[in-house]
């Protein structure tokens, strides 16, 4: 319905944006006329082209909000009544403002798995820059009012863009075990080399809204890698004393873990030396919700790179966190998966 819908409205804008142009156009000017009735005919024809326009604007922004929502899902499996369900709600809410901002993603499903299918939107600014771009994500979660998380403070800016939509599919579950859902969104930023440009929120739901969420605040990271939601901890690689050999040391834990991974170079005698380390590249990369004894946990990974530089992969630092009673989380367990 809303697909015949779009094309429609495009036709008819265009044609009544045909039709007010000839009207200014063919109008004789207030001198030809000499008449001050004149001059007041001309205002109010102006201010008649000046409504439908407006009108014109009207219909063409609920059209592009129509055409964004059905690019963004196009890989969604929905049934139509679903499509057209959500769509009616984002132009009764009027996300876009009017135009002022574009969708960039939309993700549609069930994230508490009570049968009830959410979705989740990013917008950014239409009118800045595609890579320096804020935005907001909006949240519509069961029946509740759509939650905004709101980004658009430029000297306090939390993600670095909303132009290139979702990383990866939003992660839920009650990963501290306190009887509320939480979300984990993946966002890209447009950057790559090893971990990729990605960054990441969590939201907590609580008494039907959403509040921010920071893990720093629940493990003492102030030593370690927490800037801009890329949370994460300080691993340390080192060349081992045979070929394909390497250590990867956490300060966080004071543990060291010994693993296989092809070298960069030949190896010889003096390797190490010769070509020092690596370590890890940027924070948490990854998070999944997953079980640990029983209970809900948060899975972490950390990108790890050795002599040859962040281009030469060694492995993936895999970190369990899990939550006590309090509210206070930490390490549960460590490991390294070889790339």
């Amino acid at each position: 319905m809303y697909k015949k819908y779009a094309s429609k409205c495009i036709i008819v804008g265009m044609i009544f944006i045909f039709l007010t142009g000839c009207v200014l156009i063919t109008e004789s000017s207030p001198a030809e006329k000499g008449s001050k009735d004149f001059v007041r005919m001309e205002a109010e024809n102006v201010l008649d082209v000046c409504i439908e326009q407006m009108k014109i604007d009207r219909v063409l922004f609920r059209t592009k909000t129509i055409c964004q929502f059905y690019k963004a899902i196009e890989r969604e499996e929905l049934s139509e009544k679903e499509r057209e369900a959500f769509c009616e709600r984002l132009l009764e809410d009027n996300i876009l403002r009017d135009g002022e901002f574009r969708m960039t993603a939309c993700e549609i499903s069930d994230l508490d798995q009570n049968g009830q299918k959410d979705m989740i939107v990013m917008a950014v600014k239409s009118e800045d820059l595609l890579i320096d771009a804020p935005g907001c994500i909006y949240i519509y979660y069961n029946d509740n009012p759509p939650y905004c998380f709101n980004d658009m403070d430029d000297h306090n800016r939390k993600i670095s863009s909303y132009s290139f939509g979702f990383w990866d599919e939003c992660q839920a579950g009650d990963i501290d075990n306190d009887g509320n859902l939480e979300l984990i969104i993946s966002i890209y930023n447009g950057g790559n080399g090893g971990a990729g440009g990605r960054e990441h929120i969590i939201l907590k739901h609580k008494d039907g809204t959403f509040e921010e969420m920071d893990l720093s605040e629940s493990m003492d990271l102030s030593e370690d890698i927490n800037e801009k939601y890329q949370w994460g901890l300080w691993v340390s690689v080192e060349i081992g004393d045979r070929e394909n050999l390497y250590k990867a040391y956490c300060p966080y834990l004071d543990d060291t873990i010994e693993f296989s991974s092809e070298n960069a170079f030949p190896f010889e005698s003096q390797y190490a030396e010769q070509h020092g380390g690596g370590g890890n590249c940027r924070g948490f990369y990854n998070y999944r919700c997953v079980e640990y004894k029983g209970k809900n946990a948060l899975q972490c990974m950390e990108y790890l790179y050795g002599e040859g530089g962040i281009a030469h992969a060694v492995g993936i630092a895999m970190f369990t966190i899990v939550w006590d009673e309090e509210g206070k989380c930490d390490i549960a367990e460590w490991w390294i998966e070889t790339w």
